[in-house]
């Protein structure tokens, strides 16, 4: 009796890997799923605490959610009013005293900021820069978006509508050393308005209208004042005036040469800042820089007033154009 062999084939299941598209899709889903005004990036939140979720929570340990219903109405409605810009949102936290239930506290107020940026048939954004300036150092850094792992995020609910996302995730933030943590907390989007900020003195250089000086007295006090031109101050009358309110004795003559090289070096200082700033935007069309406009979209909750809304933006972007 004959032996059959089995012919035995090797039964190989794939597994299904889902590709690079699909992974977007998933993420996208995630992103609709939440409420869109928690997806943009809180520039400035304070990683080392709970802050943000907090803010989250919304008022009241959560009792009562951020009212942002009209959020996505109101972006549709700015997208149709100006019409072929883009949309770029990012939000932030100002605290505000309220009075919630009859009790006065002090809450962080989440804040959308978009940026309305036309850049024609382009794909501009607003200058993926950020400048972190921390008081205690008194200088300022800028760092780009690359640096900080920040993105604009194409929206999956609204065309031409981008939200600012941070590559890496809060927890893994809140692991790194301190000082990277407050690069984060002492962050502010950065821009220049060249009609404003690039315009040329007498001499064609760019123009300087302040600057914080600083001058050592014999002793080793170090006396630190701004001269501003805007405010008035003309060299003839502030140094004698400085001179004689800080109590300076010596030569009035050189105490004057001293004072004024003083203002001079801080004037010369700030021009050199103003330069390097001005060749990081280099690439950006002046007419875009100069045309960006900021509208500002607070929580429509009742306990939220006018008198809790701010047209202030921030150093750079100045004033919002609108406040809702």
């Amino acid at each position: 009796m004959g032996t059959s062999k089995r012919s035995s084939k090797r039964v190989v299941v794939k597994r299904h890997t889902r590709t690079k598209p699909q992974l977007e899709k998933k993420r996208a889903q995630k992103r609709i799923e939440k409420d869109f005004w928690q997806m943009p990036f809180m520039i400035g939140e304070q990683l080392h605490t709970n802050n943000i979720e907090e803010i989250n929570k919304g008022p009241l340990q959560g009792e009562e959610k951020w009212d942002f219903t009209e959020l996505e109405d109101h972006l549709s409605k700015l997208k149709m009013k100006h019409n072929g810009c883009n949309l770029f949102v990012f939000s932030t936290n100002e605290p505000s005293s309220l009075v919630i239930g009859g009790t006065p506290q002090v809450i962080s107020l989440p804040v959308m900021n978009i940026i309305i940026c036309d850049s024609g048939n382009g794909n501009i954004t607003p200058p993926e820069l950020v400048s972190i300036k921390r008081s205690q150092l008194g200088s300022e850094v800028i760092k780009t978006f690359k640096e900080m792992k920040l993105k604009w995020v194409r929206s999956p609910q609204i065309d031409n509508l981008y939200y600012l996302n941070c590559l890496q995730r809060r927890e893994s933030l809140r692991k790194k050393p301190v000082m990277v943590q407050h690069e984060y907390e002492y962050s502010l989007l950065f821009t220049m308005k060249p009609e404003l900020d690039w315009t040329l003195d007498n001499k064609g250089k760019l123009s300087v209208t302040n600057a914080m000086f600083q001058y050592r007295k014999e002793d080793g006090e170090v006396i630190e004042e701004m001269f501003d031109k805007e405010n008035g101050d003309r060299l003839s009358s502030f140094i004698p005036d400085f001179i004689e309110r800080h109590e300076i004795d010596g030569d009035d003559s050189e105490l004057y040469d001293a004072v004024h090289q003083a203002i001079k070096t801080a004037f010369e200082k700030v021009r050199r800042e103003k330069e390097k700033r001005k060749e990081l935007l280099s690439s950006y069309p002046e007419n875009v820089l100069n045309n960006m406009k900021v509208v500002k979209i607070y929580p429509q909750n009742d306990f939220v007033t006018q008198k809790h809304k701010s047209h202030y933006v921030n150093p750079y972007y100045g004033k919002a154009h609108e406040v809702v």
